[in-house]
């Protein structure tokens, strides 16, 4: 049940159709199970690869932005993850 809930949620997270509420029970989980954690990471950087891909109008800047932040993310995820679920 807790791994159907995650991916419903994680869904609605990539569809940008999650509410606040969802939004701080998608934290709760990722905050209790790390494979959890690891999934939604791993679709975040799918999803924006994704969009990438689709955007060829993306100037070269907002790419190299975009890598940053993928690099940081990676090299320090905890804090990333903290940063971006306040």
């Amino acid at each position: 049940m807790h791994k159907e809930r995650f991916e419903e949620l994680l869904g609605l997270l990539l569809d940008e159709e999650i509410s606040n509420e969802q939004l701080g029970e998608l934290a709760k989980l990722i905050a209790e199970d790390a494979d959890c954690l690891k999934e939604l990471r791993r679709q975040l950087v799918t999803a924006d690869q994704l969009s990438q891909y689709e955007n060829e109008q993306r100037s070269a800047e907002a790419f190299i932005e975009g890598l940053k932040t993928r690099l940081g993310a990676s090299e320090d995820s905890e804090k990333f993850v903290e940063q971006v679920m306040e």
